[in-house]
């Protein structure tokens, strides 16, 4: 009997004209999506579509999630001084930690995001996680990944990679969306943080926990948090059925546009504090 089942059909993506599907693991609550695009398509999108421009428009919403995941977490975070984002795209969680005396070096797909982290004095480079992690020789005592391991087409590869740089009983940190969210019961497949092509991997506590122990981590905490406002705007779009034409992407944000992100951010950031949306954890690198 087959391990994998089909949760959702014809899912429809901002990024793409094609469609997807979410197929789960009755293992372990691992989802993943259906069909993988190629890294040809990934780039592309990354390159273009992608709502980096979005983001900027809510960014002191992002700025008080950022301080939220630093109060949560901060208890396991000074035990060394030496920390790597990968993806930390406009560098708001850096920023936190250098102020509270880390070294801190990031490595950013985007360059726009790049450009932004440098204006905040941050040592930020323009690389891919994976390109990154294959030349770099420094150690470091903690790795974080903020909303980004569910984008690598191969993560165990990732977080081998991770384990490779971190200094022995380094910590490992990971936001991710939860597949196992209150919110889907009502959203079903328009939950905005399916988000596919972009999220590859959909993933529980369970698999999560799974995945980190097979690359050598041990979890030493977990705990949950509500998603962001762009989420819910979203999946509300996605369940009302408005589809953005490839003119008309979120990533293009005009003056309407941004009035209606910036009221969003402003409804839902309450949803911090009581929502399941987002899985954290830290994990601490132990011997194989």
């Amino acid at each position: 009997m087959s391990e994998d089942v089909c949760i959702y059909q014809r899912i429809n993506s901002i990024y793409s004209k094609n469609v997807y599907s979410i197929h789960m693991s009755k293992k372990n609550h691992h989802m993943y999506t259906v069909p993988v695009p190629d890294l040809r398509e990934l780039n592309e999108i990354y390159s273009n579509d992608y709502s980096f421009a979005a983001h900027k428009v809510i960014d002191f919403e992002k700025g008080i999630r950022a301080h939220y995941l630093f109060g949560k977490i901060r208890r396991f975070l000074f035990e060394g001084n030496r920390v790597l984002e990968l993806g930390p795209m406009y560098g708001h969680y850096l920023a936190i930690l250098k102020r509270h005396g880390f070294t801190v070096k990031g490595a950013e797909l985007s360059s726009i995001g790049v450009k932004e982290c440098k204006q905040k004095g941050l040592d930020v480079i323009n690389s891919s996680a994976e390109q990154f992690l294959a030349e770099v020789t420094e150690k470091y005592d903690m790795v974080h990944l903020s909303h980004s391991l569910e984008h690598f087409l191969r993560p165990e590869e990732v977080l081998q990679g991770i384990y490779q740089v971190l200094n022995q009983g380094g910590k490992l940190t990971i936001l991710v969306p939860n597949n196992q969210s209150k919110l889907i019961r009502l959203f079903g497949k328009a939950w905005g943080y399916w988000a596919v092509p972009v999220h590859l991997n959909h993933f529980s506590e369970v698999s999560l926990r799974s995945l980190l122990a097979k690359s050598g981590f041990k979890t030493v905490f977990c705990a949950t948090q509500g998603g962001d406002s762009l989420m819910w705007l979203g999946s509300i779009l996605n369940l009302v059925g408005v589809k953005l034409s490839s003119n008309d992407r979120i990533a293009k944000v005009g003056f309407a546009k941004k009035l209606i992100l910036l009221l969003a951010s402003f409804l839902f950031l309450p949803w911090l504090y009581f929502g399941n949306d987002d899985l954290v954890l830290v994990a601490e690198k132990v011997s194989k």
